[in-house]
């Protein structure tokens, strides 16, 4: 009931800040499991408001974010949760460090996305867990980009339990922009809202 309360306190104080609900409806589409964790992580380090996280690491249950770093010398190891810790395996000399919160994917709901009023390149990615209250605040510059991260998260949500194959999934700049305009051109918006978001891409 108070985590309830909070949620619905943190949406309008976002409201009251001159935030509106754009009523963007995320969807997994044919995005796959590796570029939904890609994207987010992604989403996690530009983010520039005041919860902007360190490092994140994205397991098969759960999005764990961390005031500190997942790396070890300069070895990256797999890093795995472990008693809300983060610890690298696989280099000579593990390193752990304190998870500042677990984000379980098997109680996220649909995220909100969020625009600030009469400001051009404000948005906000409102992340909800069951039973309704906020668990993240991720702010972004452009909608593209805010419809995109909640649509992975659809994507973590439809997907968690599924044993995840370890690789390498960074995004590079180009790839990210081809997968906003594959969303774009998947989402069939009216021409000017078309021609808008195109923009916001390409001047990425």
């Amino acid at each position: 009931m108070l985590k309830a309360l909070v949620s619905s306190l943190a949406i309008v104080l976002l409201a009251g800040c001159g935030h509106s609900n754009i009523g963007y409806s995320p969807s997994a589409g044919n995005m796959t499991w590796d570029q939904a964790v890609a994207i987010v992580e992604r989403g996690f380090h530009e983010d520039y408001g005041d919860q902007k996280t360190q490092s994140i690491l994205i397991t098969d249950k759960a999005i764990v974010l961390s005031d500190g770093s997942i790396t070890t010398g300069s070895y990256s190891g797999t890093a795995i949760p472990v008693y809300g810790a983060a610890v690298v395996i696989g280099a000579s000399n593990s390193k752990t460090i304190a998870a500042g919160q677990h984000i379980y994917l098997d109680t996220l709901l649909p995220s909100m996305v969020m625009k600030k009023n009469m400001r051009e390149g404000r948005f906000a990615v409102i992340i909800r867990q069951s039973p309704g209250f906020t668990a993240r605040r991720v702010f972004f510059r452009t909608q593209s980009s805010a419809e995109i991260f909640s649509d992975a998260l659809e994507v973590l949500r439809a997907g968690h339990g599924v044993p995840i194959h370890q690789e390498n999934t960074a995004l590079s700049k180009d790839q990210y922009k081809q997968q906003l305009i594959q969303q774009l051109n998947n989402d069939s918006p009216p021409y000017e809202e078309y021609v808008r978001r195109m923009r916001e891409i390409e001047s990425m």
